[in-house]
């Protein structure tokens, strides 16, 4: 298996980049944009293994971003969209489960988490399947509440 895409996106554009870095350092293709409207052109034109993703952004919301991913046909019910937020409220967490983010990360968020996930996601095959078994009352070690 080749090395898993993934796409970051923030506004703060020094934390995309520093998460990016981290994520190459680690074995993975890593890619950033900071901005709503070019992650969501980018995501398409791409189609990450992955997409890392803040909600408030520049142009796009990551709720919207998240609601077209998951329109694509094939792909984007098969990507894993994990949300990485400050945004702590329970409202919050259940508005970007509505949105279908297959996990809801709070900043500031650990490498190992991050990478745990997508480990996850790639010896299940997908996203598909991990946001499945999360939905089916698997636990999950994020604040998703599954």
């Amino acid at each position: 298996m080749g090395r898993s895409r993934v796409l970051v996106v923030d506004d703060k554009e020094d934390v995309a980049n520093a998460f990016a870095a981290v994520l190459q350092i680690n074995g993975y293709d890593a890619a950033v944009e900071t901005d709503g409207r070019a992650a969501l052109a980018r995501a398409v034109a791409t189609r990450p293994d992955a997409v890392l993703l803040d909600l408030g952004l520049p142009g796009m919301s990551g709720h919207d971003i998240c609601r077209h991913i998951r329109k694509e046909p094939g792909w984007g019910t098969e990507v894993l969209v994990v949300a990485i937020t400050g945004w702590a409220r329970e409202s919050d967490r259940l508005s970007a489960r509505a949105a279908g983010f297959d996990h809801y990360l709070l900043k500031p968020v650990e490498f190992e988490t991050v990478d745990a996930l997508l480990r996850a996601a790639a010896r299940r095959g997908g996203a598909a399947t991990l946001g499945a078994a999360t939905a089916s009352a698997r636990r999950c070690a994020c604040a998703c509440g599954g």
